[in-house]
């Protein structure tokens, strides 16, 4: 199956449903559109992404999804370099034309909808109950998910892949 890297706390974001949209600056490439893909979280770490996190929990309804995951709402005890979920991705479109529609205030809490990007949509995330350790380069990589992980899977998302 087809897989992708996301920052922490952004694969975790998607992975509670406060992420439906990943905001990059290039279109989702054509052998992503209407399929289910992993998402990683990424092995590395910076101060940005550190400082997002407590930025983000700031938000109540951030916070809450994040919960059961979190000791004390440390950011260290997120998973780091494995797969969380997987999403399908249904299309994209550039982030003025998504911001002219609307987006939810949590959406705009957790993306960059900054003109001249675009916004990949995501739906039916399914979130893994273990995470599976994986590394893996950036952008689209080839994976193999062990049958364990698909566990929490229905037929219909199986197919997906």
């Amino acid at each position: 199956m087809k897989a992708i890297s996301l920052y922490q706390p952004h694969a975790s974001g998607v992975a509670n449903g406060c992420k439906l949209w990943e905001t990059r600056p290039k279109p989702m490439p054509r052998t992503l559109v209407g399929r289910r893909v992993a998402i990683q979280a990424s092995l590395r770490c910076t101060w940005r992404e550190r400082a997002s996190f407590d930025w983000l929990m700031e938000d109540l309804e951030s916070r809450l999804r994040f919960e059961d995951q979190l000791e004390h709402g440390d950011f260290d005890c997120l998973p780091f370099g494995a797969i969380v979920c997987t999403a399908l991705f249904v299309n994209y479109c550039a982030t003025e034309q998504i911001v002219a529609v609307g987006l939810t205030g949590l959406e705009l809490l957790w993306g960059n909808y900054d003109a001249g990007r675009f916004a990949w949509e995501m739906h039916d995330v399914v979130r893994l109950t273990t995470p599976v350790p994986m590394k893996f380069h950036q952008g689209v990589n080839e994976i193999q998910l062990p049958e364990s992980a698909l566990a929490d899977h229905t037929a219909a998302q199986l197919a997906e892949f």
